[in-house]
This record gives structure tokens, sequence and C-alpha cells, in this order.
């Protein structure tokens, strides 16, 4: 995620106005199942407000693990990377045992560096190495946990902690294991790994629920591809032909792609781009008070 599904947040809707665009979203069936009342979607988008997501942003990339909002560390990394006092990430690891990265923000005359760590020890403690997609892609895995525990520990005033579902799929409190380097300090805390479970946004915790049979990696990647499909289509419905079309054209190639993990993250590139072609149409056919 990038400048396209990020606003300005000095730009507010009124409670009246977010409140009826809650409700045909929820009623839109292009929302995952469960934002399935408008008071859900409402909820996802004031989120989005704090954060700089754009509505459809918010609604389709929040969800709730332990009464906790998350966002994936891609799209928390693009949050930050809009913070001026950003100064960049460093990959020092990344493979199938572990992954280190150091992020870091500038502050007053001088810049903080915060390391995050993860590694397959770290995991196996905590249970993860069971789960499908610990197994299929442990790299990516790992390098999630590193950068969410980096990216939260260095900007938390930004990401208003929010937690990564990497974070929470297998423990209640994520570890805060990572060492802030300073130039005048240095530090290192630790905190045990629970077990965690998934609940629908606006559900209370459930201690005792017993979890359904997770999806194969595969599976995940194939439901969550036509979900992105179906939402380009709608999208490009209400674009001018000729930008319907060079859409299109570009759907057709992906769905090309044999390999269903760059096909969904492609898609999803996609879609972004048509969310910001449709928010910039509707916004030229608004008078400029009335733009959100």
């Amino acid at each position: 995620m990038n400048e396209l599904t990020t606003v300005k947040k000095e730009v507010a809707m009124s409670f009246d106005d977010q409140m009826r665009m809650a409700e045909v979203m929820a009623k839109s069936g292009l929302l995952p199942k469960a934002l399935d009342t408008k008071e859900k979607v409402f909820i996802a988008l004031q989120w989005g407000v704090e954060l700089g997501l754009t509505p459809m942003a918010a609604a389709t990339n929040i969800a709730v693990i332990n009464g906790k909002p998350t966002l994936s560390a891609d799209i928390m990394h693009a949050i930050v990377r809009n913070n001026p006092e950003y100064a960049g990430a460093e990959w020092k690891k990344q493979d199938e045992q572990a992954a280190e990265v150091l992020v870091k923000r500038k502050n007053a005359n001088m810049t903080e560096t915060f390391r995050g760590y993860y590694d397959i020890e770290m995991a196996k403690r905590a249970n993860l190495l069971s789960k499908d997609n610990w197994r299929a892609y442990p790299a990516r895995m790992l390098k999630h946990r590193a950068l969410s525990f980096a990216l939260r520990d260095a900007f938390p005033d930004v990401l208003a902690g929010l937690y990564s579902p990497d974070d929470l799929s297998g423990d209640n409190q994520p570890a805060q294991n990572q060492k802030q380097y300073q130039s005048y300090e240095m530090a290192e805390k630790t905190e045990p790994e629970q077990e965690a479970t998934l609940e629908p946004l606006g559900a209370e915790p459930c201690t005792n629920q017993v979890p359904e049979k997770e999806k194969s990696p595969e599976d995940f990647y194939r439901e969550g591809t036509a979900n992105l499909l179906a939402t380009a289509a709608k999208l490009g419905e209400i674009l001018p032909e000729s930008i319907h079309n060079h859409y299109a054209k570009k759907i057709n190639e992906l769905k090309l792609i044999k390999n269903p993990e760059k096909r969904f993250f492609d898609t999803k590139e996609l879609v972004e781009l048509l969310q910001k072609e449709v928010e910039h149409l509707e916004a030229t056919q608004k008078p400029q008070n009335e733009i959100f």
C-alpha cells in the first residue's frame, strides 16, 4: 500500500455521512465477512481515519483478533513511510531461519534505530510451526513478525497500538523482545507468548471457542483473489469505458499467473489502483466542500 490508499487526516466526513457510507459498504457484499453490519464497518472506518486510510482501504484491510484491531505488516510499513520522521528500514537478515530489520526514526537532533527480530525457535516456542502458513511460507511469516515489532516500537504514536494478524496468530500478547538501539542507551524487553483466537469485528473475546480447521495458504490466496477480482469488476463498472478496458486487460493477464501467492498480491495491487481511480473520479464530480 502507498499513497493510493491514504488520505490527509485533516479532511473529515460528518458522523451521518460516515454512517451512511458504512451502511452502503456493509450491504455491498464486497467487504470481509466479519464486517456484516454498518456498525462494524463504521468502527473500521474510524480506525482508518486515525491512520489516514481511505474508507475502502480501511474496510478491506482492518481485522480484529482478540478484540484488537490489526493491519498487515506491509500496510503498517506503508503508513509509517508517509510519516516525515521515518528514516528508512534496513534488512539485516531474511531467510527461513530468522528475520532481522532496523527501522529508523528521526527525533529532534538524532536518529533512533529500532531492531525487529524473530527466528524459527521463537516461532516454535509459540506453537506456530504447525500452522499451514508457517509451514508453507516460514521466511515471509518471520519477516512480517520482525517488521511489525520494529514498526510498533519505532512509531507507537502513529500505529496507535495496532498489531498485525501475524503477531496475534499465536500469542494473545505479542512478544516485545526487540532491542532498541540509540546513541545514548540500549534496552531489551521480553514478554511471554500465548495462544490467540480470531474473532469478528465487534465480538467479545472468547477463551473457550473451538477453532475451525485452518485453510491452506493456497486456499486463502485463491479465495482472496476471487474476492479481489469481484471487487475489481464492480469498481471497473464505475469508470469510463477507456479506463475500464485498460484494467480489464490487466485483470485477464492476472488470471494467467500460476503462483497463487503472486496472483493474490498482484491482484490486490491492481484493486488499490482501481480504488484510487474511482475516488479521483468521484472527487472531480463533487463540489470541493463535499470532498472527504
